[in-house]
């Protein structure tokens, strides 16, 4: 059976988006057809969707959160590439899962930091050419 051209575009924007491996050993299967992405993509995948959805709804996690909840997929990865020992795709998933719901939330911090340094650049720009609002 041919794959359909929307088929083919998702799968480059997967391809892009991810840089996922793919290895049949660490994806998920539906009616015999393995997912575009591995357990952990496609669990980070899920968890930008979750944590877009909790951004909308609640105030941004404070940065440390963000980090210590990046943690467990972090240290999945390490122990499986560094130590050997095998993960398996629901803790992939999971992990994965996690780590994407809270990047969205670490994006957020980016996002708020650039806006001040861009602030402190401007308000620098406009004391050194002289041209600052007097208050």
């Amino acid at each position: 059976m041919a794959e359909k051209p929307e088929e083919r575009a998702l799968d480059k924007i997967l391809r892009i988006m991810f840089w996922c491996h793919r290895k049949p050993e660490r994806s998920f299967f539906f009616r015999g057809k393995q997912f575009p992405l591995c357990a952990r993509c496609t669990g980070i995948l899920v968890g930008y969707i979750i944590g877009i959805a909790l951004r909308i709804f609640w105030q941004r996690l404070p940065l440390w959160a963000v980090f210590v909840f990046m943690l467990p997929m972090i240290v999945d990865g390490l122990l499986q590439n560094v130590k050997h020992i095998m993960s398996n795709n629901p803790r992939r998933f999971v992990t994965g899962l996690i780590f994407g719901t809270v990047l969205i939330h670490g994006i957020c911090w980016l996002e708020r930091g650039f806006f001040l340094l861009a602030a402190w650049i401007v308000h620098g720009a406009m004391v050194l050419f002289n041209i600052a609002p007097h208050v």
